[in-house]
């Protein structure tokens, strides 16, 4: 069963929708109809909401104010729609009625626009008849009386009318109609009203306030206030002044009316040269000065022009004239012929004397002495030399050096005659532009730097800076090192870091010399160079090593206390204490009659001593004075022969062994020395000769009969110590100590040794040393005071007179004659 109830909206709550029970009493016995019980069927339901039925009499009831448009919105019909449920207390009765409640519309809402005001912009060359569409109006209410029904204009201008139109979905179109000419200059701003309204009774209405805004457009040409504007000035007005304006005036606003100025002239009017007309506010200025134009007049259209698309622009006349008032200064202009940066002129730093700078021209329209002019130039790195024709030419007077003087500030002071005379000057800036000219400079002539040898790698040793006067490029230094082996030393190209990249040997190289160099990146570059010294600091890393790998001394059985028998020699590599040997023999089981000193020196101790052993060989120690102390060790083996044995003596000069000096470059087979011995006893046949030890290497040979040394191979050491016996009856040992000298040939060369060696009584020995230009023998005797002489270049030492004996050699017709047999202690003449 469906039941249909009508109300109206925004009725109080309780009242009265209508009675179930009317639509289903005649279908039922009264006592049935009064057991019925009636309820919403769902509990949770829009029904239950808005409405409440009685539980007994079946009466629906609303239950809170009713708002069409707010349930329904803008539906056309609005209605509820729910099931109540009937059950009878006294049988099985059921059954379920659908309830739709109709909703009326009350005329509650009236029409309301979007917006309560609205702005429109219609442009003043609008034609009649254009429209401008502007949103409708809206109405809560449905139904075909409550809506709106009608949209009205209300204005007192008639300038607009309203449109309204239906569309097809029922809604309004509503647009502004122009209905008559606009014009912005007679009226900008319309304000009216829109007006719509419903069918309710009463009817209700809303509106919205139009504001019409009329945009300019660009429909006025520009009028000056004068056709001709003529205007005088003195000659002597300064520039820059004010002397008069033009003006004129735009009727549109905005850019259509904004006005700017503009002189329209030709190539034969002048006007422009001498006058400026500020294109905002029209003021007409002097620009330069008028001293030279007395009498001129000048003339130009002058141009006033909008900012409006299209523009428009009107013209007028402008004529100026000039008025002389008395005696006039020279006029002077000035042009820079060399290349500028803005208003600064550029001039190179190698630019030459005489080089043109800049052009003058001046104009002095006075007579005599007052028309004449001479020009002058400052500062004096500068001159003016005069052209003809009112000319003068600016040029370089002296040498320019940027990095003594960067910009100048030259003037030209040009003066005429009269009294008082009367000058103007002119100026401008130069800037001298550099020139790579100068080399970097470090900061120290030599740079030197201590490194103890074995030093840890890599090892950054000093920087070096140098500095260059120029400017950027030409300023920019890099550092090099000027080496042909490039593992030992490295520099950083950028910050003169100079650094080790490997250990250094004290006793390879005490000291190395380099070059450093500093490049710049001009164009061509220049380089500056520097010394660095670096000097190696000795470490005790060398012990001493013994001059020969054995050494044998020969004393006679009857030597006297203290006679020395001869002298060790070692040498340690390192320099200083670290280097200085000092020898010490070691405590042995049995005495011997011999001491070794400090020095080296063996010298024979008989005293408390008997008859000597045939040999002895004694354990020497050889230490320098380093710290922690090296050490070396060997054996000294003295042989005691007997005085009736025949053998040669050997003495050395000065303690010390013979010795040869030979170039590098000497080549393998050279004969580099001789021995000769001379024996007033024995033929001399009967000697032989033999080299007993070469240290290092084995590189010379000796012939048994002549005594020549030979080289055999190519020296690889600088020092050779080479020990030689000569034979007869007895032995007689040589110590020659070969030094090697890395030079060319051209240097000294001392390539002969000649060795005398006398047997018997008379024993010594003669050295000659060869030289290109001097010859010198070297001839040592024994006289029998037995003491050493140590004048001139013999030492004698003999027990007896006899015979003398003497070399001459003659080389380059020089002659050199050894010292003579004298039994006295005399000593060796040479001549």
């Amino acid at each position: 069963m469906q039941v249909v109830f009508h109300i109206l909206e925004s009725q109080p709550p309780e009242a009265l929708v209508g009675n179930i029970a009317f639509f289903v009493k005649n279908n039922l016995p009264s006592e049935e109809l009064k057991s019925l019980e009636y309820k919403f069927l769902k509990k949770e339901y829009e029904g239950n909401f808005l409405f409440r039925v009685d539980l007994m009499t079946s009466e629906i009831f609303i239950n809170i104010v009713i708002d069409r448009e707010d349930l329904c919105a803008f539906a056309i019909d609005c209605f509820v729609v729910f099931d109540i449920s009937i059950t009878s207390r006294i049988s099985t009765y059921f059954e379920v009625v659908t309830v739709k409640v109709i909703i009326g519309d009350v005329n509650d809402n009236p029409p309301i626009f979007p917006d309560p005001e609205i702005t429109l912009f219609i442009p003043e060359n609008v034609l009649k008849g254009s429209s401008y569409p502007i949103a409708a109006a809206k109405d809560l209410d449905g139904g075909e009386n409550n809506s709106i029904q009608s949209y009205e204009l209300v204005s007192l201008a008639k300038m607009f009318a309203l449109r309204v139109s239906r569309n097809l979905d029922g809604s309004f179109a509503l647009e502004i109609v122009v209905h008559k000419s606009l014009d912005r200059e007679e009226k900008n701003y319309y304000r009216f009203f829109i007006v719509a309204k419903d069918g309710g009774q009463p009817p209700l209405s809303g509106y919205v306030i139009v504001n019409v805004n009329i945009t300019d457009e660009n429909d006025n040409v520009p009028k000056f206030s004068e056709q001709i504007y003529d205007i005088s000035v003195m000659e002597n007005t300064p520039v820059y002044t004010s002397i008069a304006a033009v003006s004129a005036t735009d009727l549109d606003i905005g850019a259509n009316g904004k006005l700017s100025y503009r002189l329209r002239v030709n190539k034969r009017n002048k006007l422009a040269d001498f006058f400026e007309l500020n294109q905002n506010n029209g003021d007409i200025s002097v620009l330069q000065d008028l001293r030279y134009q007395t009498g001129n007049e000048f003339e130009a259209i002058v141009e006033a022009h909008d900012q409006g698309t299209p523009a428009h622009f009107t013209q007028s006349t402008l004529r100026i004239r000039i008025l002389d008032v008395g005696n006039d200064h020279p006029m002077v202009s000035l042009s820079v012929v060399i290349p500028t940066s803005g208003r600064i002129a550029l001039l190179q730093e190698s630019a030459q004397i005489g080089t043109p700078v800049a052009h003058v021209y001046y104009v002095d329209k006075d007579q005599g002495s007052d028309g004449i002019v001479q020009c002058q130039c400052d500062p004096n790195h500068f001159s003016a030399k005069r052209l003809q024709n009112g000319r003068y030419v600016i040029q370089v007077n002296t040498t320019l050096d940027r990095e003594t003087t960067e910009h100048y500030l030259v003037s030209i002071t040009c003066s005429d005659g009269g009294t008082p005379s009367l000058s103007i000057s002119k100026g401008f800036e130069i800037r001298i532009t550099d020139e790579n000219d100068n080399k970097p400079s470090f900061t120290k002539e030599v740079y030197e730097q201590y490194v103890i040898e074995n030093n840890d790698i890599p090892n950054k040793l000093l920087r070096v800076a140098a500095v260059d006067r120029d400017l950027n490029k030409n300023a920019v230094v890099h550092y090099f090192l000027n080496l042909m082996d490039d593992s030992v030393f490295k520099i950083n190209r950028n910050t003169g870091d100079v650094s080790l990249l490997r250990s250094l040997d004290r006793e390879e190289l005490p000291e190395i010399t380099f070059k450093v160099l500093a490049i710049d990146e001009g164009n061509p570059s220049l380089t500056g160079t520097a010394d660095i010294v670096i000097k190696i600091i000795d470490q005790n890393d060398n012990s001493p090593i013994f001059e020969q790998e054995s050494l044998t001394m020969y004393v006679n059985e009857n030597v006297q206390d203290g006679t020395h028998i001869g002298k060790i020699e070692a040498h340690d590599a390192d320099s200083f204490q670290n280097g200085k040997v000092q020898f010490t023999m070691v405590a042995l089981n049995q005495t011997v009659p011999f001491v070794v000193y400090s020095n080296g020196l063996v010298v024979s101790r008989r005293s408390n001593f008997g008859r000597m052993d045939r040999s002895y060989s004694i354990p020497i120690i050889a230490k320098d004075g380093g710290i922690p102390t090296n050490t070396a060790k060997t054996y000294l083996n003295i042989q005691v022969v007997d005085t009736s044995d025949k053998f040669p003596a050997l003495v050395y000069m000065n303690d010390k062994d013979a010795s040869i000096t030979i170039p590098f470059s000497t080549n393998p087979g050279s004969v580099i020395g001789r021995i000769i011995s001379h024996d007033s006893v024995l033929d001399d046949s009967q000697l032989s000769y033999n080299i007993n030890s070469v240290s290092p290497g084995n590189i010379f040979q000796i012939q048994p009969t002549s005594g020549e040394i030979i080289l055999k191979h190519q020296p690889d050491a600088p020092i050779y110590n080479l020990s030689v016996s000569v034979k007869s009856n007895g032995i007689s040992n040589l110590n020659i100590i070969i030094r090697v000298i890395k030079y060319s040939k051209s240097a000294v060369n001392r390539s002969g040794l000649k060795i005398s060696l006398v047997t018997g009584s008379f024993v010594g020995i003669c050295l000659l040393f060869i030289s290109v230009t001097t010859v010198i023998m070297v001839c040592i005797k024994r006289p029998r005071n037995r003491r050493f002489a140590r004048k001139g270049i013999c030492i004698q030492e003999e027990t007896r007179p006899h015979n003398s004996v003497a070399e001459i050699s003659f080389i380059d017709d020089k002659v050199a004659k050894l010292c003579t047999d004298s039994e006295s202690d005399g000593e060796g003449d040479f001549s």
